[in-house]
């Protein structure tokens, strides 16, 4: 997931799907198509009920901050905020990854490596 959102900041299509005014500009065109199907799917899989999987290693604030945050991405508004908000996303998910991996260190119960690669 932490690359996911690389990738779409990285994808051709990004500059002319995301701002004001988009994403039927007048630049839209496969890439774009392309970014906003990968932005769809981006979407989908960080809503989906299995994000509650991750609670061990999360705190519900953390959760409820995700889901909302995905939720809320408006590729169609500001391009900064957008970006700033999808690297808060970013963010969010690092911790939880870095939680886990301290709680591995330290053995204690984690959610398991299968759940957490399939949201990944």
């Amino acid at each position: 997931m932490v690359n996911d959102i690389d990738k779409l900041l990285a994808m051709p299509g990004f500059s002319n799907a995301v701002g004001a005014g988009m994403p039927f500009g007048l630049d839209y065109n496969y890439d774009t198509k392309n970014f906003n199907n990968q932005f769809a799917t981006f979407k989908n899989l960080i809503t989906l009920p299995n994000l509650g999987m991750l609670k061990g290693p999360m705190s519900n604030s953390d959760l409820d901050f995700i889901k909302n945050s995905v939720a809320n991405l408006n590729p169609s508004g500001d391009e900064a905020l957008f970006i700033a908000n999808i690297r808060e996303i970013q963010d969010k998910y690092k911790a939880v990854l870095q939680k886990r991996a301290d709680a591995q260190a330290s053995q204690q119960p984690v959610v398991s490596k299968a759940v957490l690669d399939d949201l990944l």
